[in-house]
């Protein structure tokens, strides 16, 4: 004898099914006594299938219903959405506006979820539709439909339709002025986010955590860091630091104007730290070049409750990839293994990056050769590592075979690309390379267009690197650097000197690249003249404290034979490189100033530098001609030298290049 509906319906209504298999069984039975059309019982198996968050099990109890209503069909929809399941979620609703079974309309509790769907899967012709079925419905004046729509039209970069919906409500509420900021955020509009916010506040609303979220980002791109100082101030007033989320916002903010400072005190200040928090502070040292100060943290972080997620190995291997040494990505390697992330796509891109970067090529090849899915993440970092070890070959070969497998380049493999040609001196390849950006269409993208610029001047194809340029429409300072060096190459100091004017009539800002660049050329030529007006120009803007500045600065006066100014720059630098020394020795050798050569040479010495091959070359004329005048034969004194110094084999290498 089978149980009737109360008995079946009971245990449903008291939640006394504690799994989801025995829902199942129960759901069984329901079926196999036909109790399973019954109204109260359709709600509560609905009801039950939602508490375990199985919304397509409660789908299908709901789809084979008789006379299911309005609010059960809502339930399903309110959590069909809330577990991502837009297309099934846009089917339901499709067959309630048009099943002759199922025709229970939409209310204003419908349409939210719904219009969120239409923007996560849907194209524009059937968010408009949705909208004309809103309006035709009567709820296009519900507060809550019209944020919905104002979020849709502004996550598929609609700003215009969303700014319209957003006028024409009557009455707007914070949640209202939030997904107008969030849009404008989200889409690149940084100075119209700005404006809502300032309206908000006139119109007497005050900002909460999630208006803070959106707006603090964009901080750096709109104002001086004290914009930023001024946003945490008010934060603060309105209490918005209830609000976990807001503290790691505030120091990616501090962190992106290199204020890492103020970003420590804020982090130190949290009492609580959750991972979000230790990885912004993690990103925030990595990002501005920290890289011991971000493996401190992370050391803070290891000896906490946080566990690391993807997003603190990717950035703390980005430090360790900067290191002197690899122990301490190798530490990383082991940890990501241990808490089974080490296998993620970005943590093994990550990894092979850093490897690489080492000089481990065969456990960067390891890594990559043993991951199943090869997406371009992957890649690039590995084509990378062959171009930094300079295994032009492979760079060639990796990037034939990452199209042979349907992995399409991007502007990154481009310039990976290229770049290998470039030092590997082959034009003939370049050339391909060349070809096969303008048939792909990388052409237009800036990076790759600098890249074959580098590439013809140092494959000494000069004009046509001047032909691309004239053709490029908008030009980056990396640009105008590479035609200022190919200027210096071919020893054209004049239109070097006029790229540089026209480089600052276009209002590009040069850097130190452009200042070296400069300064180099006229190492080659005798225009003192010129040369000392760009030495003032760096004095002017500050880079003449900058040290490779100045070397470069102490060998052009060398070059002119003005030992003075070169010394009067030598003795005026708080720190001095190998490099320092060596440009001034290089210019008392070149002028046969063998004694003052000595004299620096017993000075760095004793200064703690380590001479290198290039101290060598200059030492070690420097002492057969004090010691054999013009001999060509090297003294022992001075073999003994240069083998104390650098070794035999350095030696070796010295002699073969006088002899040669």
């Amino acid at each position: 004898m089978f149980p009737d509906s109360f008995a079946l319906l009971n245990p449903l209504r008291l939640s006394r099914c504690g799994s989801l298999d025995s829902l199942r069984k129960l759901h069984v039975l329901l079926v196999v006594t036909g109790l399973i059309h019954n109204h109260s019982v359709v709600f509560q198996t609905i009801k039950s299938y939602l508490r375990f968050d199985q919304p397509l099990l409660a789908l299908s109890v709901f789809e084979t219903a008789e006379n299911p209503t309005l609010y059960v069909q809502n339930l399903v929809i309110r959590c069909l959405s809330h577990h991502g399941f837009y297309s099934d979620l846009l089917r339901l609703y499709s067959r309630s506006q048009h099943s002759s079974r199922h025709r229970l309309g939409s209310d204003e509790f419908t349409f939210p979820f719904v219009i969120k769907a239409c923007s996560a899967v849907s194209g524009f012709r059937a968010e408009k539709e949705v909208h004309c079925v809103v309006l035709k419905s009567g709820y296009g004046g519900h507060l809550v439909v019209q944020t919905a729509l104002l979020h849709m039209y502004a996550k598929t970069g609609r700003m215009e339709l969303s700014r319209k919906v957003f006028d024409d409500m009557s009455g707007r509420d914070l949640i209202s002025w939030n997904a107008l900021i969030s849009g404008y955020s989200s889409n690149g509009l940084d100075r119209e986010a700005f404006e809502a916010f300032r309206q908000m506040q006139a119109d007497g609303l005050k900002p909460n955590s999630s208006t803070f979220l959106g707006v603090i980002p964009l901080c750096r791109s709109l104002g001086p860091p004290m914009a930023g100082d001024l946003m945490h101030g008010l934060a603060l007033k309105c209490g918005a630091f209830s609000d976990k989320a807001l503290v790691p916002t505030l120091i990616s903010m501090y962190a992106g104007w290199e204020d890492l400072t103020a970003a420590r005190l804020l982090f130190d200040l949290l009492p609580s730290k959750d991972l979000v928090v230790w990885n912004a502070m993690i990103s925030g040292y990595s990002q501005n070049g920290k890289w011991d100060e971000a493996i401190e943290v992370f050391q803070l972080m290891h000896h906490s409750d946080a566990r690391p997620d993807i997003v603190t190995l990717v950035s703390i291997l980005s430090s360790c990839s900067n290191l002197c040494t690899i122990d301490c990505g190798k530490c990383i390697h082991a940890i990501g293994i241990k808490h089974g992330i080490s296998d993620q796509s970005s943590v093994v891109a990550a990894l092979v990056s850093m490897y690489a970067k080492h000089g481990e090529i065969d456990s960067a090849e390891d890594l990559f050769h043993t991951t199943p899915e090869k997406s371009l993440l992957l890649w690039n970092p590995m084509i990378s590592g062959y171009l930094s070890n300079g295994l032009w070959d492979m760079v060639l070969g990796a990037f034939h075979n990452m199209q042979l497998e349907g992995v399409l380049p991007d502007d990154i493999s481009m310039i990976n690309v290229i770049s290998g040609c470039t030092m590997a001196k082959d034009l003939c390849r370049g050339k391909s390379a060349h070809a096969y950006s303008i048939r792909k269409g990388f052409i237009s993208n800036i990076r790759v267009m600098n890249a074959l610029l580098s590439l013809y001047c140092d494959c000494n194809q000069f004009s046509t690197s001047l032909e691309l340029f004239h053709r490029m429409r908008v030009r980056s300072v990396i640009s105008w650097n590479t035609l200022i060096s190919g200027w210096g190459k071919i020893g054209d100091i004049q239109s070097l000197v006029a790229s540089f004017r026209s480089m600052c009539q276009e209002g590009v800002t040069f850097d130190m690249v452009t200042v070296i660049s400069i300064l180099s050329s006229f190492c080659s030529v005798e225009d003192a003249a010129s040369g000392m007006s760009f030495h003032a120009l760096t004095i002017k803007n500050g880079c003449n404290l900058d040290l490779s500045v100045a070397n470069a600065l102490i060998s052009m006066y060398m070059n002119f034979g003005d030992t003075e100014a070169s010394n009067l720059l030598f003795n005026g630098l708080s720190s001095r490189s190998i490099i320092t020394w060596n440009a001034l020795m290089t210019g008392y050798r070149n002028t046969n100033l063998f004694a003052e050569v000595m004299i620096l040479f017993n000075q760095l010495r004793m200064d703690g530098q380590k001479p290198n091959s290039v101290t060598l070359l200059n030492v070690l004329p420097a002492c057969e001609s004090l010691l054999h005048g013009a001999s060509r034969v090297t003294p022992p004194s001075a073999i003994a030298l240069c083998i104390c110094l650098q070794g035999v084999e350095a030696y070796k290498q010295r002699e073969k290049c006088l002899m040669g």
